[in-house]
């Protein structure tokens, strides 16, 4: 049985997403999921393996807002992009018995 979000193969990938998706924030490069990748409003790169040699192939395609298809302006700002319609999870109000 398939658990969690199953939708991921229905977003657009306009890189190899069998590669390792890397991202930039302040200098310093991070390792990342496509989805993240996708989203992140900043420095982008991905590596893949091809013919037993690695490439690194720096990325400068369309910003998503996280988890759909729908296309935002690149502002550098070095985060992850969400829908305003869809804010994440620890952008909602917590609850007064929350604690995280």
């Amino acid at each position: 049985m398939k658990r969690g979000f199953t939708g991921a193969s229905t977003l657009k990938c306009d890189f190899d997403d069998t590669g390792v998706c890397e991202v930039q924030i302040k200098g310093v490069w991070y390792r990342t999921t496509h989805r993240d990748f996708r989203s992140f409003d900043g420095n982008r790169r991905y590596t893949i393996i091809k013919m037993g040699q690695r490439i690194t192939i720096d990325y400068d395609g369309p910003v998503y807002f996280h988890s759909t298809n729908q296309k935002t302006e690149k502002l550098g700002t070095e985060k992850i992009i969400y829908c305003p319609d869809n804010p994440r999870p620890s952008d909602q109000v917590k609850r007064e018995h929350e604690r995280f």
